[in-house]
């Protein structure tokens, strides 16, 4: 009987590790043909873009409870990918002469065209809340480099050695994180700060790594290749780079965002997508119903955005951590499965006593 209540007892904290969230469609996004979410900040406002019929793109942000679009650079369209703390949107929008150029879009509905490196386009990953932006831009040679902008300017950040560079992440700091091709054709993860300039902070034994977001403790996110090709998500926090691969399970992972409390939010691919939430150690999935195809940002508040493929179209999500019981919520097959052999075992094992007289 021992051995089935020890059983049980660990069939019940797996099923624990069923993450508490619940998913919510972004008010005002049903009427596109696709959405997609590509950040939130701590008030929960989102931002991201909705497609038309006609497959173009514009940007959006909520403003209490309502789907606001926002005006390009003149052009057609936009694509906003960050929100900061003030309401600050970053994003890329088209110009009158349909080039693509970094923008910054302020609550009072001023639109601010942040240039570029001295090639035709550029695009704004992440803003914090200093009003600093990074992201990446064509260059005169052809190129394409990070860049940070700051007090109207827009500064190159460099490379690795290589032909490009792709910001991803910047905290309170001003720390930016992302990916970079180095001299021998390698991709690797970085860290910049204007005192130290971009640092090469390697991968998990593999070719190629990205850093995907930062928090203001300098915690670092993102994925690696590992040498055995596979793909791991990682933390790195200024000195060693950890693979999370072991703590999430045996297929690919990756690491998209990490929120102030080191909480962190990626995808785990076994067959299926399915998002996941690591933090201190303990990693939780959501079921296969709810997980995003792709998670892209995580709040102070635990609140997670992206997008899943919903009644054949691609939707942007919000995901929202629920105080509801865990039987009310989607519990995985396979916890399912281990729970109903746990039962089993329990009544094999009261039989047995039964019949020996014991139970």
């Amino acid at each position: 009987m021992r051995r089935c209540v020890l059983l049980l007892s660990v069939l019940f904290s797996t099923a624990a590790m069923a993450a508490p969230y619940q998913s919510y469609e972004i008010r005002g996004t049903r009427a596109y043909t696709a959405s997609y979410a590509n950040g939130v900040n701590k008030a929960g406002e989102v931002v991201g873009v909705v497609e038309s019929e006609q497959g173009e793109q514009s940007s959006f942000v909520t403003r209490n409870g309502k789907l606001v679009l926002l005006e390009s650079l003149g052009g057609e369209q936009g694509n906003a990918n960050a929100i900061n703390d003030a309401g600050i949107v970053a994003g890329t929008a088209q110009t009158h002469e349909r080039r693509w150029h970094a923008f910054m879009h302020y609550p009072d509905g001023r639109i601010e065209d942040l240039g570029t490196l001295g090639g035709p386009g550029s695009v704004a990953r992440a803003i914090n809340n200093r009003g600093q932006v990074t992201g990446y831009s064509d260059t005169d040679d052809g190129h394409w480099h990070g860049f940070l902008y700051e007090d109207g300017r827009m500064t190159d950040i460099g490379t690795l050695g290589g032909r490009f560079s792709a910001p991803m992440g910047i905290n309170n700091d001003g720390t930016v994180v992302g990916m970079s091709e180095r001299g021998d054709g390698q991709r690797h993860a970085f860290v910049y700060t204007r005192a130290g300039g971009l640092v090469d902070i390697g991968t998990l034994g593999g070719r190629h790594s990205m850093a995907s977001g930062i928090n203001d403790q300098g915690l670092v996110v993102g994925t690696s290749e590992t040498k055995d090709h596979r793909w791991h998500a990682f933390t790195w926090d200024g000195k060693t780079m950890r693979d999370l691969g072991p703590a999430i399970g045996w297929g690919n992972s990756y690491g998209a965002a990490v929120n102030s409390h080191g909480r962190i939010v990626g995808t785990y691919i076994d067959g299926l997508h399915r998002t996941f939430v690591y933090e201190a150690g303990d990693t939780r999935f959501m079921s296969a119903e709810d997980s995003l195809y792709r998670p892209t940002a995580i709040n102070d508040e635990g609140l997670i955005v992206g997008q899943r493929v919903s009644e054949g179209k691609m939707k942007a999500l919000m995901l929202i951590p629920s105080s509801r019981a865990l039987p009310s919520l989607p519990i995985d097959r396979m916890i399912m499965l281990l729970a109903a052999v746990g039962l089993l075992l329990v009544a094999l094992e009261a039989r047995r006593q039964r019949r020996m007289g014991t139970f």
